[in-house]
């Protein structure tokens, strides 16, 4: 199948979008990669700090017990309730905001 979605200037997805895989890899690298993605609802998780094992642009997001989150792109670390508790290389490298807020 060609690629003539990718010339297409519309405001909703063309038909290839949702069998071409050429296009399911572009929408998993720029959309959900970059972003914030639904994972699961709250009520379907059994204890604070569980995680579903779900798949998001291709990884997989799986865990149990977690007692923190750790962003993958600046390692910030936050409580289960989302209060900030550290800031890794935030004045510079090895240098290290680890108060907690």
């Amino acid at each position: 199948m060609g690629h003539d979605w990718l010339n297409i200037e519309s405001s909703v997805l063309p038909n290839q979008a949702y069998t071409d895989p050429d296009f399911s890899r572009l929408e998993q690298e720029r959309v959900f990669k970059n972003t914030w993605v639904f994972a699961a609802f709250a009520h379907k998780i059994s204890n604070p700090g569980d995680l579903l094992p779900v798949e998001v642009a291709g990884q997989h997001v799986e865990s149990a017990g977690c007692r923190t989150i750790v962003c993958p792109n600046h390692s910030w670390s936050y409580s289960l309730s989302g209060k900030l508790l550290a800031r890794p290389h935030f004045f510079g490298g090895d240098k290290h905001d680890v108060h907690p807020y």
